[in-house]
């Protein structure tokens, strides 16, 4: 994702790449705070 914005120039497409993995790495959180909250 860096090398993609700085070395390449595409703030862009650098930008989409770190959107997803926020949303999936959100998804996955909150997943895993409901199993969490769920077994106690």
């Amino acid at each position: 994702m860096y090398n993609v914005s700085t070395v390449n120039g595409e703030f862009g497409y650098g930008m989409s790449i770190a959107l997803v993995m926020f949303v999936v790495i959100l998804l996955l959180t909150l997943v895993n705070m409901k199993l969490v909250k769920s077994e106690s």
